[in-house]
Order: structure tokens, then sequence, then C-alpha cells
């Protein structure tokens, strides 16, 4: 099962304010335009650049006041932004260790697996039924079945351990067939 890594976890990070949320401390009186062309009075932080409060024009000279900076807010905005990119890369590449630390021993327990008696004992039910004969049947078969072949793992009850498979989940199959079956599989991935 693929797992996606834990962005909720990262936005509620971010609704908690993990990279340094500004608390406008310091602020200076500024005017600015709205999107319909009226000028408007506010305090601004002179950290992040956002809007702190808004003032009445009466209360000021909107000659002596300077126009908004909004190269503050834009070199705010992309620290916070740079944070969080490396932030969510981060946990993407954790996620991909897990990821591939989990396939590893994965595939450890199965190959431990086809050295049992176990399984052994499956794989010969499995050429007794088909009576040795590859059930692929792809080009460049040889005919006499060699290995067998899983047709999913879904149904190997990882609770219970390996072993209990249905045995209609196994294929007998030659090796040229299991190669092109294995690499076809791994293609679609």
């Amino acid at each position: 099962m693929l797992l996606t890594p834990n962005l909720e976890a990262l936005a509620c990070e971010h609704a908690q304010g993990v990279f340094p949320d500004c608390q406008h401390q310091t602020t200076k009186v500024v005017k600015w335009t709205t999107s319909n062309g009226v000028v408007k009075v506010s305090d601004h932080c002179q950290l992040c650049g956002r809007r702190v409060r808004d003032r009445r024009k009466a209360e000021f000279l909107l000659s002596t006041l300077p126009w908004e900076d909004k190269s503050i807010q834009e070199s705010y905005d992309k620290q916070r932004h740079e944070y969080y990119e490396k932030r969510r890369d981060r946990l993407y590449e954790e996620h991909e260790e897990r990821r591939q630390a989990d396939k590893a021993a994965w595939f450890k327990r199965h190959d431990n697996y086809l050295n049992t008696e176990q399984w052994k004992e499956r794989r010969r039910l499995v050429f007794l039924r088909t009576k040795g004969m590859c059930q692929a049947r792809l080009p460049g078969c040889l005919i006499n079945a060699s290995e067998v072949h899983h047709l999913t793992y879904d149904r190997c009850p990882t609770t219970i351990g390996w072993g209990c498979e249905p045995l209609f989940d196994l294929v007998a199959v030659c090796r040229p067939c299991h190669d092109f079956i294995t690499s076809m599989g791994r293609t679609a991935k």
C-alpha cells in the first residue's frame, strides 16, 4: 500500500505558525490604494508588510505619508514559501525512505518464506494441479514449468503470516514467462 506523506501535519503546523509568524511589533502609518482607486491609511508591519489596522484619513495629512512598500510583504512571503517548500521536500524524502525500508523488509520476509517447507508444499501442489505445464504460454515459453508465480499478494493474510495464500492465486510458469510477467508488473508501477 503506497502511503502519501503526512501533508495534513504540514497544514496543521502551518496553521499553528511553525514558520515564525509576525507579531507586527514594528508598524508604520502608510497610505495605499484600493483596487478601485480609493486611497486608504493603515498601520503596516515593517517586518511582514501586512496591514495591521485601518486608520481614519482625517487624522493625517495624506501628502506627508509614505506609500506602502509592497516589497516588504513580497520578501516575507517568499521566505515563508521557501521554508514550507523545504519542509514539504523533507517530508517527501522521509516518506520515501520509510517506503524503501518497508519494501526491503517485505522482500526479506518473502525470500525467507520461499525457503520454507510450507512454500515447498504449496509449490508442489501447484505443479501437481498443472501437471508441470507453464500456464502463461507467453512468447519464448518453454512449456514445462519450473517456477510458481503469485498472481496477487492481496490475499496473503499478513497477520497470520506467509503460507496462507489460496492456491488459485498461484500459477506454474517457466523461467522466461516468469521473467516477462515480473517485468510487466514492475513497468506498470
